[in-house]
Order: structure tokens, then sequence, then C-alpha cells
């Protein structure tokens, strides 16, 4: 079953198009990807799907419902985070400070059993909850970056460039992390130029190219090929 729907969307900043025609979708429970090289518009895909960027024409469905003209407050308390690109973590707040803000729109009584939740997926924000969140290393922003989306109970987890500006064997661990967030039932749906940190994790990929869709289909049936990797995803 599709949770996310995405049907000939269009995106432009200003007179400049940035996404064309684009039509895709995302299965519940499903790890996906959509990839392609610097400028291909997928940043802008997820600040569309979260309603941050307003579509030029199109339509988004989440779970059955036409979301398109939907305020991103309205998105999110019915489901879809995004985890920016850059973390865009609270520097000068504490790691527990951060977290509370992802739960901002929450009045609900589950709020201490998913601090708790957080902090089993990432003890090591629970070991840090006092400190200051500018003061962590990139690859434990990241964890808090994660960890206050998660405070937002999402259903649809929206990752941009999750592994960016990190070493290779944390990323390595941030990607656990996220299959085993998966597994708890979130929908992921990630942003990722490394398609060799992806290839084996992720269910499904669409491939872009100038804001165009030029590919999809498993890992193993996209990933086949050097030209396919010189052509759309500057490899």
């Amino acid at each position: 079953m599709s949770l996310l729907k995405v049907n000939n969307l269009h995106v432009a900043y200003g007179k400049i198009p940035a996404v064309t025609d684009l039509s895709f979708a995302v299965n519940d429970g499903q790890i996906v990807a959509l990839v392609g090289a610097n400028g291909a518009g997928k940043s802008t895909v997820l600040k569309t799907i979260v309603g941050v960027v307003k579509p030029i024409s199109g339509s988004i469905f989440f779970s059955g419902t036409d979301i398109t003209s939907w305020s991103a407050d309205r998105r999110v308390r019915a489901g879809i985070v995004l985890v920016p690109e850059g973390r865009q973590i609270f520097t000068t707040l504490s790691v527990y400070e951060n977290l509370l803000v992802g739960a901002y729109h929450r009045r609900d009584e589950q709020l201490r059993h998913d601090f708790e939740w957080v902090y089993t997926l990432f003890p090591v924000l629970k070991e840090r909850a006092h400190q200051t969140a500018g003061t962590l290393s990139g690859g434990e922003q990241q964890m808090l970056a994660l960890g206050r989306a998660l405070m937002a109970r999402p259903k649809l987890l929206l990752l941009d460039e999750p592994s960016l500006g990190l070493a290779p064997l944390v990323v390595r661990e941030i990607y656990q992390m996220i299959t085993n967030i998966c597994k708890t039932g979130i929908t992921v749906l990630l942003v990722e130029q490394n398609i060799n940190i992806i290839i084996h994790l992720v269910d499904y990929v669409y491939v872009m190219q100038t804001g165009e869709l030029k590919l999809h289909g498993t890992p193993q049936e996209v990933f086949t090929g050097e030209d396919i990797k010189r052509a759309y995803l500057g490899g």
C-alpha cells in the first residue's frame, strides 16, 4: 500500500524549473531512496512534500488523502517529518531541549515514553542530555536530528543527505540506526548521493536528473553499469 503518492509534480524557483512532471510512490514500511547528482531537484522534492516549498502544479497524497494544500504544520501533525540537510539542530540549546522542540505540537501523555524510546535508540543522547548541542560531534548531532524528528511521532520520515560530512564509520552507524527506525514501523524516504552506502539498505530507488525522473527500480536493477552512474549520478 502506498503511504505517499506524488503525481505530476512541477516546482520552480521564480522562472527556473526545479522539478518537472515528477510522479512516484513510497509504500508503507519501505526505505526508499531519491538519488541523483547535485542540482537534480532531490532536496526540493522533500521540501515540497513537507510543505516548505509550494508546487506550481501536481498533487501529493498521504495515506490516501490529498495534502497538496495543507500547511507544513498540519503535515507534521499528520506524521510527515523532515530531517534537513546539515541537521540544523539548535546549537545553543541542550540535547534534551532539542528533543523537546521536536515534540512542540504534541499534548499527549506518551511524551516521557518517547524520550525513553529515543534514548534507547541513541544511548549517547541520554548520556549527553544536558550538554549543549553545539558541542556534540557531527555524528552525535545527526543522531540528535534524527531523535528530534522521532519525537514528532512520524509515520513518514524524510532524510536529506544524512551522511553529509560524516566519517565512513559513523555513516555506517547512522544508516544502521535508520534501518532500526524503519523496523519500528516508520517509513523512510531519503535523499543520498553516495550510492555505495544505500545499495544494500534500501528497498527501492528513484533516480532524478535535472528535475526529472529518469530511472526507478530496486537497487540491483538501477545500480548496474558504470554508464548509468556516470549519466545520472555524476559517478
